[in-house]
């Protein structure tokens, strides 16, 4: 099912549901995706732009009762946080998102703020698809109050700042995600990540199963692979010489402890090291650790790739 917020604002499809309201429902609409941009001036018929939200929120929630996942796809000309089109948007995100049903979230890049700020406090979510920008410390609240039923996260980064509120709260306390089962880190044109946090004491994904990053392997420790090593079976890992030797050296890739590992998947450019020999060494002797479990296993780098052939 989806809704243009611009159809909303103008009255337009609180007029057509309220004319199929009684004959009319989407017994088998799980996803709502919700379209939002400023259009031209808004003509309401006499209504207030919070009421055509409010009602509206009200009779797709009654038409559509089993939904469960709400797409917000907001545009670049998306309204500012003023005036009335922004209440009204605020009162239209709050109605969609604050259900007992919700349990997939997804954010569309660029998504301002106060988007964000009308989400919460969403809980109970088990996917969570997003992208950590600017508004990562509102975003980390929504992450925060959903560690404990998140399954599934992924998130695009655009900034890599506050990395660390991923997995630490605001004041500093440790947050752990139970549940998550998947992890997803991916690269939207951030600039080289120069900081690494590296976090003591944290083990925040226990029972993680697979995790990929796209990305160059943010964290300057093992905080990823914490507490999850009988339960990861898939690993796609983007990182340098350096991260796999830091990765190695803090236990990650230990003879024997990773044994329900079944896809392991390595990106580097190796190339760019003088002593390509000893990389090699390193990275064959990872291979090695974890090949006894193996049913898949990718070398997305040359070197490395005729290493295995040899």
């Amino acid at each position: 099912m989806n809704i243009d917020y611009t159809c909303i604002a103008d009255g337009s499809v609180l007029s057509r549901l309220e004319s199929s309201y009684g004959m009319l429902y989407f017994t088998n609409a799980h996803s709502l995706v919700v379209e939002i941009r400023v259009g031209d001036s808004c003509h309401t018929g006499g209504l207030e732009l919070s009421g055509i939200a409010e009602r509206t929120v009200q009779l797709i929630k009654d038409m559509t009762p089993p939904l469960n996942n709400i797409r917000l796809c907001i545009k670049d000309d998306a309204p500012e946080s003023e005036g009335e089109q922004y209440r009204q948007l605020q009162t239209l995100i709050q109605g969609l998102t604050r259900t007992p049903l919700l349990s997939h979230l997804e954010l569309v890049h660029p998504c301002k703020q106060y988007i964000i700020e009308s989400c919460s406090p969403v809980c109970n979510l088990t996917t969570l698809t997003c992208v950590w920008d600017k508004s990562c410390k509102n975003l980390a609240h929504i992450m925060h109050a959903n560690a404990n039923s998140l399954l599934e996260l992924y998130i695009s980064y655009a900034s890599f700042d506050n990395l660390e509120r991923l997995v630490v709260d605001e004041h500093g306390y440790p947050v752990v995600y139970p549940h998550l089962a998947t992890l997803f880190f991916r690269d939207i044109g951030t600039e080289a990540n120069d900081y690494s946090p590296v976090l003591e004491s944290v083990a925040p994904f226990p029972q993680l199963r697979v995790f990929q990053s796209q990305i160059m392997y943010p964290f300057g420790d093992d905080t990823v692979f914490r507490g999850n090593a009988s339960s990861l079976e898939d690993i796609y890992l983007m990182g340098d010489y350096k991260i796999i030797k830091m990765l190695y050296g803090c236990g990650v890739f230990a003879q024997g402890r990773l044994k329900s590992l079944r896809k392991l998947m390595v990106a580097d450019s190796v190339v760019e090291i003088d002593n390509v020999d000893a990389v090699i060494g390193t990275y064959m002797t990872v291979i090695d650790n974890v090949l006894p479990s193996l049913k898949e296993l990718r070398a997305l780098d040359a070197d490395i790739s005729n290493a295995l052939i040899v």
